[in-house]
């Protein structure tokens, strides 16, 4: 099924009468093959500046909702009548990425340039936003949440490729039920420098310790080093 060039598609998702849905990422559009007949219906989006849909997904009514990642929006078609609603996202240059949709209809969206993860309501709008906590604030590095999964209690995994880990949200609470940040000793025996020990605030799993190693990163050496990693990225402790 050929489609126009520039559309460049990225997601797919289908419909509950096997209608195939795609984003025109390339072109702003959002298109719907028909695989019976080989029709292709597009849609363009109703402003230039939602440039780029990235990911749909269906709610229950049947509305396709999905992000425009570098635009910073979010978009709702209405299959029936064609009608497209367009809504900027809170915070500046999010990139809303993955998309997903839990037992009671709301909506998740991960974002891809900030530490957070929100939450729509597709009644009202009104869109919540939950920072993730940094598991080392002494070494920030931007978070890339690109994808969210939700468990059949609604609970909200995430992953952040920026500063590599898992994460989970609690909606009912909006913490990570399973880490606490506290003050302690840290112990450095990955530095190749003597073993300095320090007091920094980290996230701690509350899960049983897994004893890992790796190879230094300064160069001039070349064992490998023992640790315990509650998180990742991980903090070494002697």
């Amino acid at each position: 099924f050929k489609l126009d060039p520039a559309a460049r598609p990225h997601s797919i998702v289908s419909d509950q009468a096997g209608n195939i849905w795609y984003t025109g990422n390339g072109n702003g559009t959002v298109g719907m093959l028909d695989p019976e007949t080989g029709d292709i219906t597009v849609y363009p989006m109703p402003d230039p500046a939602a440039r780029d849909p990235h990911t749909p997904v269906f709610t229950r009514n049947g509305d396709l909702w999905f992000t425009v990642q570098n635009s910073n929006i979010l978009g709702r078609l209405v299959p029936d009548t064609g009608d497209i609603r367009l809504k900027s996202m809170p915070t500046e240059r999010a990139r809303p990425y993955g998309i997903k949709i839990d037992s009671k209809g709301m909506i998740w969206i991960a974002y891809r340039g900030a530490n957070k993860i929100a939450m729509v309501d597709p009644d009202s709008w009104e869109i919540t936003e939950y920072e993730t906590p940094d598991p080392d604030p002494t070494m920030p590095r931007s978070a890339h949440i690109r994808r969210i999964a939700l468990t059949s209690d609604d609970m909200v995994w995430y992953v952040d490729s920026g500063r590599g880990y898992i994460g989970r949200l609690n909606p009912k609470t909006g913490e990570c039920p399973d880490c606490v940040l506290e003050t302690r000793e840290v112990v450095h025996t990955h530095e190749e420098k003597p073993v300095v020990v320090i007091k920094k605030p980290i996230m701690v799993k509350e899960i049983p310790k897994v004893e890992i190693s790796r190879k230094s990163k300064v160069k001039s050496s070349r064992k490998k080093r023992k640790g315990v990693c509650y998180v990742g990225p991980c903090t070494w402790l002697g």
